[in-house]
């Protein structure tokens, strides 16, 4: 069965973001180090690039399609630079000698196994490396015996598993069951680094699989989260199981690597011609909460230093001054919160002429109004209700009434009032302030924090307080700058692109030492 899966995957994946990381994954598990992964106009017909176990430089080319004669012929240029070219990179000295590999998950057809046989005789007269030739029924045993020994194992793992790997990839991504996945692949055991380190390098594999239905139908925000999520597991393992950072951060930079790719190629379509517009007629709420997904897309590609790998990059600041000056930007609930703030970091790294903070105040506003005792209204979404959770709510049912309710927390209360206090928006929130001191402000902390990197988290210390009646600007401002980032994963306080990136996945899990903590980068860089 899992031979099975793995060609019928491998026949549907793409060479980009599937194929070229999957393999990427299998290198790590056998012991190579990574040194790039991508394409580019340097490349010189080598899509990875690594350092074997015991030495030397190894390039890979990488396809996706059944090999023939006829395809030889098209990619002829590129084995020949694949092989002829030394691999280009700072830790390869120059003239370096390397070994050549040819990647397909289609099939080599024997009489191109003859000719590379051929043109291998005459690399070696001239004192060129030789090409290995890799096609799809090769890769299968590979893979296979890679992840065999990791697969998950408890019936429902198994029954969620195939759920992913057969879903219909449009939008149907589900982050509590994903999660729940990779923890199953993930259990804490007492094991040699050596085979926790291949754990991980196999969850990367297995991810890839479950993320296929998603990449065939380029559904990139739902990829996005899938493989931000796949990192956060792998650091939560890592940070668990006390691994160095030599035995986990390859697999997890792979996953960072995917998740941004993914975020660049949404980026790259939002600045295409009508970008934005609907595919078809869609109410305008919908269409107001599309965008401030697309929008803070943008911002983060932008404030993790992914810009330049987007065509027409220029193009974004237009885009979302023109987005937030016509108001054409909807939060549905406190899972909003995050892609406002990332807009806003954007509007104050770039100087654009508008910003989202009367956005932000509205939400504190929608707080205030809805979440109080005497509201007859219903409370303001939670964290954990996603923007197609509240469009189906306001759509295909009238709210339920609630009678004689006490007053629904509040999650993002504290980290906004913070946020504005640190721009100065004083007045706004002593106009505010009679309402807020009316409402609770919750927060949840892990134990241990870094359970935080997984979807749900089961230990931990949940607390309620209330704003003080009068609230002294001063005192404020104090809570508003200090440092609660000891509270964070190590993943979230070391690496602040991967925190905002998380962020955006995990937006139950906003707080204000998290807020702070991205708030307090110079010039909003965070990659």
């Amino acid at each position: 069965m899992k031979e099975k899966l793995v060609e019928e995957w491998l026949i549907r994946a793409r060479e980009r973001g599937g194929i070229d990381h999957a393999f990427a994954q299998w290198l790590i598990s056998q012991g190579h180090e990574i040194l790039c992964l991508g394409h580019s106009r340097t490349e010189f017909g080598k899509d990875i690039i690594s350092i074997a176990p015991g030495g030397g430089f190894h390039a890979f080319q990488i396809k996706d399609e059944d090999i023939d004669l006829k395809e030889l012929r098209n990619i002829r240029n590129q084995i020949n630079e694949l092989v002829e070219v030394p691999p280009v990179h700072p830790r390869i000295p120059p003239g370096s000698p390397h070994s050549p590999h040819l990647i397909t998950s289609g099939l080599i057809k024997e009489e191109v196994a003859l000719q590379i046989r051929s043109m291998n005789e005459g690399w070696a007269v001239r004192g060129r490396p030789t090409l290995e030739i890799v096609g799809r029924n090769e890769l299968i045993p590979r893979f296979v015996s890679m992840s065999d020994a990791f697969w998950p194992e408890r019936p429902e793992s198994i029954r969620d598993f195939f759920a992913f790997y057969l879903a219909e990839g449009r939008g149907d991504f589900d982050p509590k069951k994903f999660s729940g996945v990779l923890r199953d692949l993930l259990p804490i055991r007492d094991e040699p680094t050596r085979r926790k380190a291949q754990r991980l390098a196999s969850v990367g594999l297995l991810g890839n699989y479950l993320l296929n239905p998603f990449e065939r139908e380029s559904d990139h925000w739902s990829l996005f989260r899938g493989w931000t999520m796949i990192a956060a597991h792998q650091a939560w393992f890592a940070e668990k199981t006390a691994l160095n950072p030599g035995d986990w951060m390859p697999s997890f930079t792979l996953a960072k690597e995917a998740a941004q790719e993914r975020l660049v190629a949404l980026s790259s379509e939002c600045l295409a011609s009508k970008g934005f517009m609907p595919k078809e007629i869609e109410f305008d709420d919908y269409a107001r909460a599309r965008n401030l997904v697309l929008a803070s897309a943008l911002a983060a590609t932008d404030l993790i230093g992914q810009q330049t790998r987007i065509a027409g990059a220029e193009k974004a600041r237009e885009r979302l001054e023109t987005l937030l000056s016509k108001k054409r930007l909807f939060a549905w609930g406190e899972s909003a919160v995050p892609h406002l703030l990332a807009v806003q970091w954007y509007c104050e790294k770039r100087a654009l002429r508008a910003d989202a903070l009367q956005e932000l105040e509205s939400v504190i506003s929608e707080l205030c109004d809805r979440n109080h005792p005497r509201s007859e209204d219903v409370q303001f979404p939670s964290p954990l209700q996603s923007a197609d959770d509240v469009m189906t709510d306001l759509f295909t049912s009238d709210p339920a009434p609630v009678a004689n309710r006490r007053a629904p927390g509040t999650w993002s209360l504290q980290a906004l009032m913070e946020f504005l206090a640190r721009r100065n928006r004083r007045a706004f929130l002593e106009t505010m302030w009679p309402k807020i001191s009316r409402l609770d402000m919750l927060s949840f902390q892990a134990q241990p924090a870094v359970d935080a990197l997984t979807w749900e988290c089961t230990e931990g210390h949940e607390s309620v307080r209330k704003p003080e009646h009068t609230q002294s600007w001063k005192a404020l401002m104090v809570e508003a700058v200090k440092d609660r980032s000891e509270i964070l994963p190590n993943a979230l306080r070391s690496d602040k692109a991967f925190a905002i990136m998380f962020l955006l996945t995990y937006p139950h899990r906003l707080s204000a030492a998290l807020v702070w903590s991205l708030d307090s980068v110079q010039g909003h860089q965070f990659g």
